[in-house]
């Protein structure tokens, strides 16, 4: 007979709230470390929330936490305008 396909989840889908947006200076000089943070994301199976920061250069932090807020720092190499974002799990 013609086949299926069946798709079998583990019946719990946790979801986790989008964090606040990271908080830090807006400018800088090329090569100093600035530092950004960021919280305020829930569980709704109240599991303890890690974030990782996205760069704005292809490049990303480690996770970092659980707690709230978290913190990370970056610098970049070559002056220009980067998208800081965070993301939590």
């Amino acid at each position: 007979s013609p086949s299926i396909t069946v798709t079998v989840s583990s019946g719990v889908t946790e979801t986790v709230s989008i964090p606040t947006p990271p908080a830090g200076p807006a400018g800088g000089d090329v090569g100093n470390l600035y530092v950004f943070s960021t919280g305020g994301s829930e569980s709704s199976a109240a599991d303890p929330i890690v974030y990782r920061f996205h760069w704005g250069d292809g490049t990303a932090s480690e996770w970092v936490g659980p707690g709230q807020p978290v913190t990370a720092g970056k610098s970049w190499g070559v002056p220009g305008t980067y998208l800081v974002q965070a993301e939590a799990a």
